[in-house]
C-alpha cells in the first residue's frame, strides 16, 4: 500500500476483506484475481478465523468488518485511501471511531493506497533484472531460483561462493574489477609536489614491457605527507588497452613538467654538495678556479636549477670537480696547487726527482685537467622519476 508521503509498505496476510461500498467493488490491484479475497457477499463462507487480516476500505461496512474481526482476536489492518475513515460522516464521528479502533489494537492506515509496487521494488533491490520481474508478474508462477546479473563488466578476481552454498546478506560472493583502466599509485618527494596536481600528465613504464610508455593523468593527490619518507602519494589513472597492466605490477611514474623560460641549469656533477653548502668551481678572468656557493632549485634528471650564485655565460667545472675540491683542501693545508689563487708555489722539483717518481711502481702521471662546462640559460623540461609502486 502507498502512504500519503508516497512511500510504500507491504502487508502480508492470508485473508483480505474488501469493503468499498454497499455493493462490493473489486479495486484494480494487479494480481488480486490470483489470491483468495473476501467481500461482504462471501465473508459468511469463512469457516476459520484468520490470524491476520487486511480490510481495504474505510466506509461503514469496512469499519463494521474491521471491528468485528478485531473483537474476534484477529490482527486487523484497515487501509483507506481518503484522509479519514467514514469520510461521509462528520469529522468528529470519524475521529472518534478512529480513536476507538486504535485503542482496540486496530492498525488504521488513512491516506494509503493498495499497490503491488513493494514486491517489485524488493526484487529490484536484490538486483533482479526487469525482464525477470516482468515474467513473474505475467505468469504468476513461483520460482525457487533467480539469476543475479553482475552490474559491471570486468574480470573475476575472487570467487567466494559454490553452487548450493548458503550465504547471508552482505556476504561478498564475487570480486569483479573493470581493468579497462587501472590506478597506478606512487610517492612524490615533498619538494616536487608543486609540480604535480590533478590532471597532470604522467608516463608509466613497467619492466614487463621495456622501452614502452603508457600515458595517464593524475586523478587524485592524497592530502597528507608521510612523515618518515617526506613523500606524498598520488594516484594516476592509466588506460589499459589489451589488459597489459596487471594488478600488483611494479612501475615507474614520470611527470613532464615545464618550470618556465630563462631557467639557469648546470649538470648535477658540477655541484659539490657538502650537506651544508652547494659549491661549484668557476673559472675567473685570469684562468683561476674559484669556489662559489650556489642556491639550488629543482632537479630534473642530471640537470639542476641554479637560483642564485651563477650568471649565464660563466665557465664552470662540469665533471670530476671532487678532484678539484680535494686538491684545494690539500693546498689549503700547506701544499702548493698550481692554478689556485692565494696558494704559494713550493720549490720546483729536480728533473731527476720527477723522473724517479715516474719510474716508481704504482705511480702514474697526473690526470688531465677536468673538463669545463658553461652554465647556460635554458627551459627545463623535467622528467621526475618516482619510486616503484604497485
Amino acid at each position: 500500500m502507498t502512504r500519503p508521503d508516497g512511500t510504500t509498505q507491504r502487508l502480508t496476510t492470508r485473508s483480505i476483506v474488501i469493503a468499498t461500498g454497499a455493493r462490493p467493488t473489486i479495486p484494480p490491484i494487479p494480481g488480486i484475481d490470483r489470491v483468495s479475497y473476501l467481500t461482504s457477499d462471501n465473508v459468511w463462507e469463512l469457516r476459520e478465523l484468520p490470524r491476520r487480516l487486511v480490510v481495504l476500505g474505510g466506509g461503514p461496512i469496512g469499519c463494521e468488518m474491521t471491528q468485528a474481526f478485531a473483537r474476534l482476536s484477529s490482527q486487523v489492518t484497515q487501509v483507506e485511501m481518503e484522509p479519514r475513515i467514514l469520510s461521509r460522516e462528520d469529522p468528529e464521528v470519524s475521529a472518534l471511531v478512529t480513536q476507538r479502533f486504535r485503542a482496540e489494537g486496530i492498525d488504521v492506515r488513512v491516506g494509503h493506497r493498495a499497490t503491488h509496487d513493494a514486491p517489485r521494488r524488493r526484487l529490484a533491490y536484490w538486483d533482479i533484472t526487469e525482464p525477470q520481474i516482468a515474467r513473474i508478474e505475467q505468469t504468476g508462477e513461483v520460482t525457487k531460483t533467480l539469476t543475479l546479473v553482475s552490474p559491471v563488466n570486468g574480470v573475476v578476481l575472487e570467487k567466494n561462493v559454490l553452487e548450493g552454498q548458503r550465504f547471508m546478506a552482505g556476504t561478498p560472493l564475487y570480486r569483479i574489477a573493470d581493468l579497462s583502466s587501472v590506478w597506478a599509485e606512487g610517492d612524490v618527494f615533498e619538494q616536487d609536489l608543486q609540480f604535480v596536481h590533478v590532471g597532470s600528465r604522467a608516463h608509466i613504464t613497467v619492466s614487463a614491457y621495456p622501452g614502452e610508455q603508457l600515458t595517464g593523468r593524475v586523478s587524485f593527490v592524497y592530502p597528507t605527507v608521510d612523515q618518515a619518507s617526506r613523500t606524498n602519494r598520488v594516484r594516476v589513472t592509466v588506460p589499459n588497452p589489451g589488459l597489459k597492466l596487471k594488478p600488483g605490477m611494479y612501475a615507474t611514474i614520470y611527470f613532464d613538467v615545464t618550470i618556465g623560460p630563462n631557467v639557469l641549469a648546470v649538470p648535477m656533477q658540477a655541484v659539490v654538495v657538502t650537506g651544508e653548502r652547494n659549491v661549484v668551481f668557476v673559472r675567473d678572468a685570469q684562468g683561476m678556479l674559484m669556489p662559489r656557493d650556489v642556491v639550488l632549485g629543482t632537479r630534473a634528471g642530471d640537470q639542476v636549477q641554479v637560483l642564485s650564485g651563477l650568471t649565464a655565460g660563466e665557465t664552470i667545472v662540469g665533471a670530476a670537480n671532487f678532484l678539484v675540491d680535494a686538491e684545494s683542501r690539500l693546498a689549503s693545508a700547506g701544499n702548493a696547487m698550481p692554478g689556485m689563487p692565494g696558494m704559494q708555489m713550493g720549490a720546483p722539483a729536480a728533473a731527476d726527482d720527477s723522473a724517479a717518481m715516474a719510474d716508481m711502481p704504482g705511480m702514474a702521471p697526473a690526470p688531465a685537467p677536468p673538463p669545463k662546462a658553461a652554465a647556460t640559460p635554458d627551459t627545463m623540461s623535467m622528467k621526475m622519476p618516482e619510486r616503484d609502486h604497485d
